[in-house]
């Protein structure tokens, strides 16, 4: 048994005979993204992460690279001493799942059962063609409010705008500041499966780029399509088919 942390701060102790998912979240996202989750997948550990900045960390300043975010949460990982793991990030999760599952690869821990790479572009393509950290607040709410997954009367909340525009911008900021190949001088492969999802209306990710993944696995890459938009996975029927297809 271990008392939780600061990077997984909803469970009170981790258990490391469990099957565990270790859950990233999308830009201005926290750990409470998961909550459900962890109610509904039972038979599994749902271990949420916290970035710096947010939620229970909200003291912490923001991470200022993909890089280092990753290094801290494998590292973190490997302090819980699970083996039989594997990991799901969604948006802005995605890139860094990958990433701290290279940094599990350098440091000879176990890699993941699977590698769940949720509404993001493969590594090498740029998540947008424009700086969106630079957009003013009116430009990055029209962006939010066309992205969904945050209900209207809270985007139109003043208070709730003050708090939520820092965190997306700062998040914003490592997608706009990742550049892969700079990064990664050559195209790194790992022995991990990887299964890409996408939502049918998700303006900010086309579904056939999703298939781009698949250059980075050496095992067996799946990729599936659901009804929504880039949050499609707060939709009930995606947990209820997850729940279905996740095996651990």
């Amino acid at each position: 048994m271990q008392k939780h942390t600061p990077v997984f701060p909803i469970n009170t102790q981790i258990q490391g005979n469990l099957p565990t998912l270790f859950c990233l979240p999308s830009a201005g996202g926290s750990a409470a993204m998961y909550r459900e989750w962890q109610k509904n997948l039972q038979k599994i550990q749902v271990i949420p992460v916290e970035y710096p900045g947010r939620g229970s960390r909200f003291t912490e300043p923001f991470a200022e690279d993909i890089k280092s975010l990753a290094i801290d949460i494998a590292h973190t990982i490997m302090q819980t001493k699970i083996t039989h793991f594997s990991i799901f990030g969604h948006s802005l999760g995605a890139v860094i799942s990958w990433e701290i599952t290279l940094e599990l690869e350098k440091l000879n821990y176990p890699l993941p059962q699977h590698l769940w790479v949720s509404a993001r572009k493969a590594p090498h393509f740029k998540p947008s063609t424009e700086r969106r950290s630079d957009l003013n607040d009116t430009q990055l709410l029209a962006l939010l409010k066309e992205m969904g997954g945050t209900p209207e009367e809270l985007l139109n909340n003043i208070e709730f705008q003050a708090l939520l525009l820092p965190i997306i911008r700062a998040d914003f900021k490592l997608h706009d500041d990742y550049v892969f190949h700079q990064e990664h001088k050559a195209r790194p492969i790992l022995s991990v499966p990887i299964i890409a999802l996408g939502g049918q209306e998700d303006t900010q990710v086309a579904y056939d780029t999703l298939s781009e993944w698949r250059l980075y696995s050496d095992l067996r890459f799946e990729q599936f399509e659901f009804q929504g938009g880039h949050f499609y996975l707060q939709e009930a029927s995606f947990l209820d088919w997850f729940k279905n297809k996740i095996c651990l």
